[in-house]
């Protein structure tokens, strides 16, 4: 349909919205049928585009097209972007054993809520102290984005994504991206809760980053019960709170990483529901260290190397002034202060 162009991107309509149709018939040679939308006209057909003796019909879909982002996010296809004021200083108590716990640790808690189809993230209120839950996006979709292990289907999912001409894919993506490049911290642990019936099924959820890749991933098949201290105290049903299930993925798989995807099986997103799933909580631990676990490994090789051949004596003097030189630049590199300060 030819839609007249907006200022504002239209991803769908919602429960609550506007919408109408306006018929033009006042000139037989420039017919019209208009679908406006909160005020904005969406779509329109218009001349040759109108048969004679043909009703026009106007079909309306929700299909979880909606996509409201509030201020100061970017549009679709990057995910659920984190910001910096969504990190909060937190406990983080440890499903995996030796059950470690951090009491001070940068902390963001991620909510979405099934029954009313938004994220809320958890934020310093500024009018009372303590907390409250801020929505930062509405529809399952927010989490979608671009990035596949395809090129031509990822190339394709950018043109819709941010193209005004091109129809927005109704259907519920099974692949959920959290995006932390706003913030520049990387990621040090990740823990998942949701329903408990979840760990007993046998199609379960998997993860991977950006820096493991879409070949590497880890299946959440084990499961724990929540604790009561790690319940939420905004949820006064505590029956819903016993009947969670929580699952966490370690600092070995999630190091470095600045993106992590969550990937659902095939039916799950097509049957949710607030009677299974009230909710689906994401909570992830951040560390501003730079990932350098590799490279100080190569640096210890590197000197262990440098020590053995000066130690047996073989070889000439030169490849010793150059191994030397390789040692200075490093020890230089390590004490610059931005390195000193991670």
């Amino acid at each position: 349909m030819n839609g007249h162009r907006n200022h504002e991107r239209f991803g769908g309509f919602r429960k609550g919205s506007t919408v109408g149709v306006e018929l033009d018939y006042i000139d037989d040679a420039n017919r019209s049928v208009t679908i406006v939308v909160d005020g904005l006209r969406v779509g329109s057909l218009r001349g040759r585009e109108i048969e004679e003796n043909l009703v026009p019909c106007v079909i309306l879909n929700g299909m979880m097209q909606v996509v409201r982002v509030n201020i100061g996010r970017p549009r679709r296809g990057k995910g659920v972007l984190i910001a910096d004021k969504d990190i909060l200083s937190q406990p983080w108590k440890s499903y995996i054993p030796p059950f470690k716990r951090d009491n001070d640790s940068s902390i963001v808690d991620l909510d979405y809520n099934v029954g009313k189809d938004r994220w809320y993230t958890k934020v310093k209120a500024e009018e009372i102290e303590g907390f409250k839950w801020d929505c930062i996006y509405e529809g399952w979709n927010s989490a979608f984005s671009t990035r596949t292990k395809d090129r031509q289907i990822e190339y394709l999912n950018k043109v819709k994504a941010f193209s005004e001409r091109n129809a927005v894919d109704s259907k519920r993506t099974t692949i959920w991206c959290i995006n932390l490049t706003l913030t520049g911290k990387f990621l040090q642990g990740v823990q998942l809760v949701r329903s408990k019936r979840v760990a007993g099924q046998k199609a379960w959820m998997s993860f991977y980053t950006d820096r493991t890749g879409h070949f590497r991933r880890k299946v959440a098949i084990k499961w724990s019960s929540l604790r009561a201290d790690d319940r939420r105290d905004e949820d006064k049903d505590l029956k819903a709170n016993l009947e969670q299930a929580i699952t966490e993925l370690d600092e070995s798989f999630v190091y470095g990483a600045t993106t992590l995807y969550v990937c659902f099986n095939g039916e799950d997103p097509q049957n949710f529901s607030p009677e299974y799933d009230r909710q689906i909580r994401l909570k992830l631990k951040l560390t501003s260290y730079l990932p350098l676990v590799e490279e100080s490994d190569q640096i210890k090789k590197m000197f262990a190397h440098f020590s053995s051949v000066t130690e047996l004596g073989n070889g000439h003097l030169v490849h010793y002034r150059g191994a030397e030189m390789l040692a200075l630049r490093t020890l230089h590199l390590l004490k610059h202060e931005k390195v000193k300060t991670t």
